[in-house]
């Protein structure tokens, strides 16, 4: 449906709202509060049917006016549940609530975000009831941010929808909304008419909830018109369904409205008493709009009674809740409210403190009816303390306001009698020009012959350049015709890339989820694992593709804003451009890098820059032959930083340079390069989004391009500067511990350790600055020092880049994999060789992961988790093993060699009470550490655990086959204490050692 994406494309959406991975940062956050209790989670675990979701969601609409943060929470575990079962219908409705909860906390770009998730999947689903929910969520959002016409219009089309298909529920509720908007636009005859006709309907449905909404609607027009006592009496019906619903945020809302219109009436006791209990219900539900309102509200209340310093306090509090909201329209009445309450109790200090802080903020916003207002209000303290200077100069200031728009119009008047004064003069030179030709022709009467050669040369003259001017029209029109005919091509082609982009979306991540859970399932099959990495690999670059010319797309309707902060940009293009060393040597490319020695502390997005150098690298690597080289030169000087990449190859023509920036543009190389024309394109729209510019040069020796862009902070408005940690992209998200991991006995918070290989110091770095926040990490610069301190440390996890020097990664797998000590640990390796031949091999000699150069942080983190839950899951199982199998040395698995080799050394030592861990790890040829790190990975036990339990068994076979006394049976495993021996196998069996003996009899 057009009309749908038209109105989705309308709704009006802020900085945050176009980087929506920080928009989803910030909600990651603030779900991550919440707490979805055990039964729900039980419930929605159960949930096999449409129906039991339909139940779940219904709890989740209860949360969403109560609990938001737990209903977001539960919100999301429904969609990924309904995803599971393929109930999209019910996952739609789980990210319309999100969007609803998102929309009345007013964070209106991530509503939108969710409403449009939601959308996708209707669209595919084809139910025009659904299609009329969309357009009816997209209608509120539009008139929560006043644009009041695309409601009506979204409301009006989801009407249509709901009478063709006779759904009285969701005729009454368009009717209801219908009439919020004309409310809005102060249209109340046909606002009251609308919300009538909506409660007619949901009366005669029985809708309590939409009863309480029409009634509380239609008071609300009779308290605007001052109306209150037919407000009240609505406002009370109202209330009385509210009650029954049990609905904090509708009971909050009603209490309020009673509380204004009794202080319409002036009956002050029952407005508090009424303010009151809406006040309690805010603060429960922490709104702090809410909370913000009602205190002001209560203010001018006890202001009304006298109470003035209750006032003051209840506005103070207004004023807290307003700073936190950020409303500086707000917050500038907070103050001079204030200050005219102070005023009132002659306290003239800190009123003239309040209406100075009013008048700043209203100066820095530029209102000009606040600052009229402030300047009069400190006009008056000032002449009332005798202050008649400072009191003259603010009157100066609200006179000037005041007299501002008489002086516009006085503009006008100047510009008006001026403009009259022009045409008099035009006039007046057209008549001395028609007496000067009557003059004229009487002299030329005079002269017949001479004027009628005159007439006959000006004639012939007259047409020869009416021909040249017709003609030349001719070519300038065309001309313009055919430049916008290219820019509407360019726009069209544009719009049709952007929308079948959106349409690509939905089946790739229908791939991609599925084979999410495909290679979950088949952890352990190497070859199908390989085969659904290639799946996800390129499904993951056509989602690039498709997010690049998204991108071109945003930038040509002016939505990709830029989010700059102040970092090191020499540091950021240093990492950005290690990525492509691995590359460089997998094509026998020589690769230069040359860098200012000083830190370049600038502005800028480093998103946007990421996506200038990759794509600039990328591009140049593709076009180098093998044995040739690309330069890769930053160069730093007054005002601006400029990258520079010179790559050896075949020249580009004068004719393709000219046209190589532009979108959808192919050199003769590029249909033999896998080339799209969109990198280019973007770099230039990118550079000039950053207030800079790109150029390229080609010869027969190299080809040059050239991005600059400026270093001085001012070419950014302030609304587009953020703090670096909003800003940052590539910070991880999920570097969070794998649940239920667990150190040693010895340190239950012990991290996992992770070994980095990775010969480029910068990338190194980088990589682990990334992944300290969740994991210990050691380094290696090469495979000989990676398998020493791998044998050593035995860690849980090891990231290794194959292209190294001394020993490469493919001779540290194959070593690590011939070494007891190492042969278990997951291996993830990072390198530029793209080859099906060459990842093939790696996986054959042992690799787990296989991830491609350059990587994004975000896949690194989730496949190192996605390995340390797998290890996690192996431990149980050999622990499970262990735990239900008395007899140690029969357990199998995929670690057995090592498990066999514990198991015939008990069997042959458990009976000696001198058989200690050191004794152990001494036969084991180990360090006590080592196999301490060895034994936690495979099985999860320490060494002394596994040893203490391994007897525990031995004792339970031999009390189940009465092989002697319960002392002797401790004795002979091992224990040389009858009492701990006792304790111990009580705590493991849940009975005592002498009830099984008992019992075997």
């Amino acid at each position: 449906m057009p009309e749908i994406k038209w109105y989705v494309n309308n709704v009006k959406v802020t900085l945050g709202g176009c980087i929506i991975i920080l928009c989803w940062l910030s909600l990651s956050l603030s779900i991550a509060q919440a707490s979805v209790p055990d039964s729900l989670r039980v419930k929605l675990s159960k949930a096999e049917s449409v129906e039991a979701v339909k139940n779940v969601i219904s709890d989740a609409i209860f949360f969403a006016y109560n609990d938001p943060d737990l209903a977001l929470e539960l919100s999301e575990s429904i969609a990924q549940r309904s995803f599971k079962m393929s109930f999209f219908e019910q996952a739609a409705k789980a990210y319309d609530i999100m969007g609803v909860v998102l929309q009345n906390q007013g964070d209106y770009d991530s509503a939108y975000y969710y409403y449009n998730r939601a959308l996708s999947i209707k669209k595919n689903l084809d139910i025009p009831r659904l299609l009329a929910e969309s357009l009816n969520n997209f209608g509120v959002l539009n008139r929560r941010q006043g644009r009041y016409d695309s409601a009506l219009s979204c409301y009006h089309q989801a009407l249509d929808i709901a009478i063709k298909a006779g759904d009285s529920l969701l005729i009454g509720n368009y009717f209801n909304n219908i009439g919020l908007v004309h409310e809005n636009k102060e249209e109340y005859t046909e606002a009251i008419e609308f919300h009538i006709n909506s409660l007619k309907i949901r009366e005669a449905l029985g809708d309590s909830k939409g009863i309480a909404g029409s009634l509380n609607n239609i008071g609300i027009i009779y308290q605007r018109t001052g109306d209150h006592h037919e407000a009240i009496s609505y406002f009370m019906r109202s209330l009385e369904v509210k009650k029954s619903l049990g609905n904090k945020s509708l009971l909050a809302s009603a209490y309020t409205n009673l509380g204004i219109s009794y202080y319409g009436l002036e009956t002050y006791d029952q407005a508090l008493s009424h303010f009151d209990q809406s006040l309690t219900l805010y603060k429960e539900l922490g709104a702090l709009q809410g909370l913000s309102d009602v205190y002001d509200n209560l203010s001018q209340v006890v202001k009304e009674k006298g109470e003035l310093n209750q006032a003051i306090d209840y506005q103070k509090r207004s004023l807290e809740q307003r700073k936190v909201l950020g409303n500086v329209d707000n917050i500038i009445l907070s103050h001079s409210r204030i200050s005219g309450l102070y005023q009132q109790i002659r306290d003239y200090e800190l009123a003239k403190h309040h209406a100075l802080k009013a008048y700043d903020l209203a100066e820095k916003s530029a209102s000009a009816e606040n600052i009229r207002i402030s300047a009069l209000q400190l006009s008056s303290i000032y002449e009332t303390v005798g202050k008649f200077d400072q009191a003259l100069k603010y009157h100066k200031t609200y006179t000037t306001q005041k007299d501002s728009l008489l002086n516009s119009d006085k503009l006008r008047s100047i510009a008006e009698v001026k403009e009259k004064y022009e045409s008099e003069k035009k006039e007046a030179a057209l008549v001395r020009q028609e007496l000067e030709m009557q003059r004229q022709k009487a002299i030329i009467k005079s002269r017949s012959l001479e004027r009628n050669l005159l007439i006959g040369l000006v004639f012939s003259i007259a047409v020869i350049s009416l021909l040249l001017f017709v003609n030349y029209r001719t070519k300038l029109k065309i001309r313009e015709q055919m430049v916008e005919q290219n820019k509407a091509l360019e726009r069209d082609r544009s719009k049709f890339f952007a929308s079948i982009s959106h349409e690509f979306r939905t089946p790739l991540t229908l791939i991609s989820a599925p084979v999410a859970q495909l290679r979950e399932k088949y952890s352990t099959q190497q070859e199908t694992q390989w085969t659904l990495s290639l799946i996800q690999k390129n499904a993951n670059r056509l989602l690039r593709l498709i997010n690049q010319i998204l991108d071109l797309s945003k930038l040509e309707v002016g939505k990709l804003a830029l989010r700059v902060s102040k970092s090191d940009l020499n540091t950021r293009i240093k990492v950005t451009a290690a990525t492509f060393e691995s590359l460089a040597r997998s094509k026998n490319i020589q690769f230069q890098r040359t860098f200012p020695e000083v830190k370049i502390e600038t502005f800028f997005d480093p998103e946007k820059v990421d996506q200038i150098i990759s794509n600039l690298l990328s591009n140049a690597f593709k076009f180098t032959p093998e044995g040739g080289s690309v330069k890769f030169n930053v160069i730093f000087s007054k005002g601006e930083v400029s990258f520079e990449v010179i790559n050896t190859g075949s020249a580009i023509s004068e004719n393709d340079i000219q046209k190589i920036f532009t979108r959808f543009y192919q050199v003769d190389a590029d249909a033999h390069s896998g080339g799209t024309g969109i990198g280019l394109a973007l770099v230039k729209e990118l550079s000039e989004l950053h207030h800079g510019r790109v150029t390229a040069s080609s010869n027969h020796l190299q080809t040059t391009f050239t991005v600059t862009i400026p270093t001085d902070d001012s070419f950014y408005e302030h609304d587009q500067k953020v703090n670096i940690r909003e800003s940052d992209p590539d910070k991880v998200k999920d570097y969070v511990l794998p649940v239920g991991f667990k150190g040693d006995d010895t340190d239950t918070l012990e991290r996992p350790l992770l070994l980095l290989v990775e010969d480029n110091n910068e990338l190194r770095a980088y990589v682990k600055s990334q992944l300290e926040g969740g994991y210990e990490v050691s380094e290696a610069s090469n495979g000989n020092q990676a398998l020493k301190l791998a044998i050593d440390e035995i860690p849980d996890l090891i990231i290794t880049d194959l292209m190294m020097p001394e020993m490469d990664g493919e001779q540290l797998i194959e070593a690590l994999r011939n070494e007891a000590k190492t042969q278990h640990i997951p291996v993830i390796t990072l390198t530029a060789r793209l080859d099906a031949e060459s990842k093939l091999n790696t996986i054959r000699k042992g690799a787990d992961h296989y991830l491609n150069k350059p990587f994004e942080m975000d896949e690194l983190a989730v496949r190192i988790k996605s390995l340390m839950l797998q290890r996690k899951r192996i431990k149980e199982y050999h622990q499970a093993q262990f735990l239900t199998n008395p007899k140690v040395e029969d357990i199998a698995s995929s670690d057995n060699q090592f498990l066999q080799q514990v198991g015939d050394l008990l069997k042959d030592n458990f009976g000696s009470a001198d058989f200690t861990v050191d004794e152990f790890a001494r036969k084991m040829n180990m360090s006590r550490v080592q196999l301490h790190r060895k034994m936690k990975a495979i099985i999860g036990y320490s060494a002394s655990d596994f040893i203490r339990q391994y007897r525990l068994k031995k004792a339970y076979e031999y009390l189940q086959g009465r092989k002697g006394s319960v002392s002797e049976i401790a004795y002979d495993v091992g224990f040389n204490n009858l009492s701990y021996f006792s304790k111990a196998f009580k705590e493991t069996y849940r009975v005592k050692p002498s009830e099984i003996l008992q019992n075997a009899e």
